[in-house]
């Protein structure tokens, strides 16, 4: 049996401009589905019900606007995400460094890609819409 877990990541009203820009960091095509797709009188028919990034590295990653309350909620923050990218292919140490430094370039690194003192290259930085993002290679 193979079980996949799939960040789901939380947004007020601009699920669609998050997914958008993590596909031009992580590379790969991103799908949307809205309200007015599930059901055409909604209120808010533009927000995203469900968008899914499937990336060219083989990541997933799963978005929604709040669309229980039709984006009305002021901060969604407090549901905060981090997200964590493993690899143990040694070939990838530049994509996850390009992947941290892009999302530092609009955000805020945390820690930049670098041997750490468990043995690991781990690097991480907080994305323009506050989720963490995480990027760890073994030690081989």
């Amino acid at each position: 049996m193979t079980i996949t877990a799939i960040p789901q990541l939380a947004f007020t009203t601009n699920a669609k401009e998050a997914m958008t820009y993590y596909a031009t960091i992580l590379g790969g095509e991103v799908s949307f589905t809205y309200l007015k797709d599930l059901d055409p009188t909604s209120a808010a028919p533009d927000l995203v019900a469900h968008a899914v990034l499937t990336s060219e590295c083989g990541v997933t990653i799963y978005a929604s606007d709040d669309c229980m309350t039709g984006g009305s909620d002021e901060n969604i923050g407090s549901s905060r995400t981090d997200v964590a990218l493993v690899s143990d292919d040694h070939g990838s140490v530049d994509h996850l460094t390009g992947v941290i430094e892009a999302i530092a370039a609009e955000g805020t690194m945390v820690c930049p890609v670098s041997v750490q003192p468990w043995g690991d290259l781990f690097g991480c930085a907080t994305d323009k819409y506050g989720n963490t993002w995480m990027v760890n290679l073994p030690a081989s």
